[in-house]
């Protein structure tokens, strides 16, 4: 009974009065510093911290005229739903221009952008509409228009596309009763953007709750492929784990882990979950949990805002 009552006030306070507060940064390296054990020791730019009881998570973006355009999960306490933000930096990651471009009631999280033939394409995570759609557009700062629902009443997580061998692989995690969230990776595959995608015949093609849910786009190094996996084994977004995709067909796939690399900064020493690579620069997230006292009060607003 003492062990029960301890664990019951433990998941009280730290649900009233502790924020799990994320953050984005950027590390100059060579592509090739993904699989290296001294990864966590390389040099990160944090962008500044975001007002209490909001933060920017699940990273992602591109470099257009000289500028990063950097796709993020901006979410709130106040209303416990993330909206995807769109940033411009500089080449010193300071912020001149920001926008939001998706949001409404239902939770958006983990931009993933795709860009091919001068059009931007976006596939958001949306498991709480029980969907997944693409957006486009050629103007990320102008409307996206969804194009497509590859799947719907379904809770995909975290989807991540790869274009090989002439196909579009679409990894994610889904929801289980069987294994927990976190656990079960997922293929589904095309020969084109516009057409269905068909699941994998091995699915679950993965079940470990330390490496399966993705955790940024899958990189090419050497002519091999490596897919970013994060590592909920002990906290949601704990660490993350590079997987070396050894096969990968229409009918089998296997992969192994070469590099597990832990969060990277005292500044954020509780987590880190995504991680994305272009040109010489990588960008990552981090996690860490804040004590306020008066959290317990946005719980209450939030309640209270819900039922009116």
């Amino acid at each position: 009974m003492y062990d029960f009552l301890k664990r019951k006030l433990h998941k009280f306070i730290r649900r009233n009065f502790y924020a799990e507060i994320w953050n984005i940064a950027f590390i100059e390296a060579n592509i090739e510093a993904i699989l290296d054990k001294d990864f966590t020791k390389l040099d990160a730019k944090w962008l500044p911290k975001q007002k209490n009881f909001h933060y920017l998570a699940d990273p992602f973006f591109c470099k257009e005229n000289g500028h990063i355009l950097l796709f993020v999960e901006d979410f709130s306490y106040y209303d416990k739903k993330g909206k995807v933000k769109l940033l411009k930096l500089d080449q010193n990651y300071q912020i001149l221009d920001e926008k939001i471009i998706l949001k409404d009631k239902s939770h958006y999280s983990y931009p993933f952008i795709y860009k091919e033939n001068g059009h931007f394409y976006m596939l958001p995570e949306n498991s709480s509409a029980d969907e997944l759609s693409i957006y486009t557009t050629k103007n990320p700062w102008a409307e996206w228009q969804k194009t497509q629902t590859i799947f719907s009443k379904q809770k995909l997580i975290d989807a991540t596309l790869l274009y090989h061998d002439k196909t579009y692989w679409l990894f994610y995690n889904t929801k289980s009763d069987i294994h927990g969230s976190n656990s079960e990776l997922h293929i589904a595959y095309s020969d084109s953007l516009d057409k269905n995608f068909t699941f994998h015949p091995q699915n679950p093609i993965k079940i470990d709750i330390s490496s399966s849910r993705p955790a940024g786009k899958i990189l090419e190094i050497n002519n091999k492929l490596y897919r970013p996996a994060q590592d909920c084994s002990k906290s949601y977004g704990g660490a993350l784990v590079i997987n070396e995709i050894v096969k990968l067909t229409k009918t089998e796939y296997t992969e192994k882990t070469v590099n597990q690399i832990e969060p990277i900064s005292s500044s954020y020493p509780d987590g880190i979950h995504t991680i994305n690579y272009e040109d010489g620069l990588f960008v990552i997230d981090g996690k860490k949990y804040e004590f306020h006292l008066h959290k317990i009060l946005v719980n209450l607003y939030r309640r209270i805002r819900k039922i009116l």
